[in-house]
This record gives structure tokens, C-alpha cells and sequence, in this order.
């Protein structure tokens, strides 16, 4: 049976994703923001905190997925969290973003490893242009989003019988990039190209990503 696991399925693309994809799939959806409930045949619920890594460690896939599934991976959830400067964050930041963007989805994708013995698994990361370059107040994001990206692509090397693929949807009108437009100019010198691209009407449809995406996993 083809299954799909998305972080972060409560806004933005990974909503979209999972009330588009629940219409035909077996979905799994892993957020803070829902109540757990495993007793559906096809949604299944997960509520876990990604930023706290003992909640992410009781994750069990081996009540969902058997070994001969054909699981899809959606690693969506991610935030850019405070924009500032270094040196101004506090160390519990540092923890939550780094658990949130990177340590949480390793975690996740070793589960996923361990429970699909025969392999046939597709590791979506959605990963950002933030990952490639530095940027001023966000370097938090930056690194972290770099960091798994480049996790992905180990697991491409270690795995080739496993579907590895880094998606840049580009600039997408969220609320991440609403966050963003309310940055302080004294942290993130950028935040007027920000406000443009909004008003310019530049910025990717969430519904036009998603159709993006179900075209990449051919679903």
C-alpha cells in the first residue's frame, strides 16, 4: 500500500498537501496542532511537538507501516523563527529551530528506514534558496535548511534504491512570508524586497506548488 508521511500538515503547502492527498492516499500527518488518532483506515493523526526531540524519539511507525509499503515522506514542517542577528537569539531558540528544521525530520527518516524493509521509499524534502546562500537575520534558517538538504543527499549516496528528491518551491505567499514582511529592517536589511514581491504579486500560490508537487511524485 502506498503511504504518505507529512510534517507540518496544518498550513500553508503541507495543508494543502494533506486535504489534497487525503482524497486518495493513506496519510499520515505529524503536528503539534492536531489530537492523535490512529483509528482511521486512511488519516491518520499524529500530534508531536517536532521542536522537543523526546516527543519526536515516541514517534511509532511499526503500528502503521509494514515492511512491504511504498511510503512518501513529505518533510514539510519548518520555521524561519526569529529574525535577527547573531548574537541576539537565546539559547532555547537555537534548540527549537534546529530541532524543528533538521534534528527532528533525521529522526523521523531513521524510523521510516528501520520500519520499510524493502526500501521502497520516497524522501521529499522541501528545501529553500535560503539553503545556498547566506542571509542577513536568517541564519537560523540558513543553516539548518542547508544542513538538510545536504542530509538528503547523503541518504542518495548511502541509499540508491531510495527516491531522494530537494523541491525549492520558491517563494510562496504563506504565512512564513507574511512573517517575514514584518521584520525588523535593522535585522533583515531585505524586508522592503520582501514587501514588494507581495504587492508586485510575485509570490507562488500554495495551491500552484501543490500541483507541482503531485506532478514531481507523479501522483
Amino acid at each position: 500500500m502506498k503511504k504518505i508521511i507529512i510534517t507540518g500538515m496544518t498550513s500553508g503547502i503541507g495543508k494543502a498537501l494533506y486535504d489534497e492527498f487525503s482524497k486518495t492516499y493513506f496519510l499520515i500527518g505529524i503536528s503539534n496542532d492536531v489530537k492523535n488518532d490512529l483509528s482511521k483506515d486512511t488519516k491518520v493523526k499524529i500530534r508531536c511537538n517536532l521542536t522537543d526531540l523526546d516527543q519526536v524519539k515516541k514517534i511509532n511507525f511499526r503500528r502503521i507501516l509494514k515492511s512491504e509499503d511504498k511510503v512518501i515522506f513529505i518533510n514539510n514542517a519548518a520555521s524561519i523563527g526569529n529574525v535577527k542577528m547573531v548574537g541576539s537569539f537565546k539559547i532555547n531558540e537555537l534548540v527549537k529551530i534546529t530541532n524543528l528544521n533538521f534534528i527532528s525530520s533525521i529522526i523521523i527518516i531513521q524510523k521510516i528506514i528501520s520500519s520499510v524493509k524493502n526500501k521502497n521509499i520516497t524522501f521529499f524534502n522541501m528545501t529553500t534558496g535560503a539553503a545556498n546562500h547566506p542571509i542577513r537575520g536568517w541564519s537560523l534558517y540558513c543553516s539548518t535548511k542547508a544542513a538538510s538538504k545536504m542530509f538528503f543527499e547523503v541518504i542518495r549516496e548511502e541509499f540508491p534504491e531510495i527516491n531522494v528528491i530537494n523541491f525549492d518551491p520558491g517563494i510562496v505567499d504563506t504565512g512564513m512570508q507574511k512573517k517575514i514582511r514584518t521584520s525588523d529592517k535593522s535585522h533583515f536589511p531585505d524586508v522592503d524586497k520582501f514587501k514588494k514581491y507581495k504587492n508586485n504579486n510575485q509570490l507562488k500560490s500554495v495551491s500552484e506548488i501543490t500541483n507541482e508537487i503531485k506532478q514531481i511524485l507523479k501522483l
